[in-house]
């Protein structure tokens, strides 16, 4: 039902940005134009670890000059064509970022 080409736009107090997830089953994978995203979600509570890691040097996070870390997702909301999760960098759980996502590609569609 949630498998597909998802389009997501993440915020924290002071940044945003956008990029793109693929929902296999639990297991997520996506990125933006300086990280690259794996992991595996609960998407009957949106919960889950999603590991981020910087693959262009030139770009920061939205939690600025980071080279890798581990977003834990919580109690967020998904139906068939949107969803939303808070998350926290593990280790550094003052950090928030809020994530919501835009179905734009069921995986029928790409086959």
């Amino acid at each position: 039902m949630f498998d597909g080409l998802w389009v997501i736009e993440f915020k924290t107090d002071s940044d945003f940005g956008y990029g793109v997830l693929v929902f296999n089953g639990s297991q997520v994978m996506g990125g933006d134009f300086g990280y690259y995203y794996f992991g595996r979600i609960n998407t009957t509570n949106m919960s889950g670890e999603v590991n981020v890691v910087r693959f262009n040097s030139n770009v920061n996070s939205v939690f600025g000059d980071i080279d890798s870390f581990t977003l834990l997702l919580k109690n967020g909301t998904i139906n068939e064509t949107n969803f939303k999760a808070s998350a926290i960098i593990k280790g550094a759980e003052h950090l928030l970022i809020e994530i919501s996502g835009k179905k734009k590609v069921d995986t029928d569609e790409a086959i």
